[in-house]
């Protein structure tokens, strides 16, 4: 499962646009191998979600809140992994692909994050409920920030950082990322301490790891975009 959990955003690792100097084919072909890299990153991706959501309705299961969160994670990872191919081609194409293309894989890209998180939350919150369905109360408590954040994706800024070694976007649009970790991770990680009799010890310590290491990707790429 560790490629759904790829809170990664390859938008910033790219490609050297062609230059007019002596060394020219050499960078170029440097470059296109590594974009190239990153596709086969993001097929790879496709493929293991793919196999896991053959996998996961080929085998009965109950028809309960928290299967149906996890349901709606996978899509939203498979998702994620299309619309972050499509960004990469769009990001390094804006003179052909044009502004609004542009910023419309971007929102896919970002929305499908914010939700892969979301539910992945949601997910572990409801099991913690022993399949408690939430009051409607409790619903907006949990939904307001994934709100806030799909009207920052919808309405919000998007600016791009564009030179000849790196492409990558940054603004209130892609901070949301950020904001939506920062909400259901620690969320989540204090359901999982304060449960007891849901989930034993092995799995609280994969949760929570899991967890810590979203944290740190999101960190990182906070600091070194």
């Amino acid at each position: 499962l560790s490629p759904l959990f790829g809170l990664t955003r390859k938008i910033r690792a790219l490609v050297q646009a062609y230059l007019s100097t002596a060394n020219q084919g050499e960078r170029a072909t440097k470059e296109i191998a590594g974009m190239r890299g990153v596709g086969n990153m993001q097929i790879a991706a496709l493929t293991i979600i793919g196999v896991i959501l053959v996998e996961f309705y080929q085998h009965k299961r109950l028809g309960t809140i928290s299967n149906k969160m996890f349901e709606a994670f996978l899509w939203c990872s498979l998702i994620n992994v299309a619309s972050e191919m499509l960004t990469l081609y769009t990001i390094w194409n804006m003179d052909h692909v044009g502004e609004r293309l542009n910023r419309f894989a971007h929102q896919i890209f970002i929305c499908s994050l914010d939700w892969m998180i979301l539910f992945l939350f949601l997910y572990v919150d409801i099991k913690s409920r022993k399949q408690k369905r939430y009051t409607e109360q409790e619903w907006i408590y949990r939904l307001t920030p994934a709100m806030i954040a799909l009207v920052l994706v919808l309405f919000g800024r998007l600016e791009y950082h564009v030179d000849e070694f790196v492409r990558y976007s940054y603004g209130p649009m892609a901070m949301t990322v950020y904001f939506s970790a920062a909400v259901y991770l620690i969320w989540m990680f204090r359901v999982v301490n304060r449960t007891e009799g849901v989930f034993d010890r092995r799995e609280k310590w994969n949760i929570r790891a899991g967890i810590l290491a979203w944290m740190l990707m999101a960190v990182i790429q906070l600091i070194k975009p």
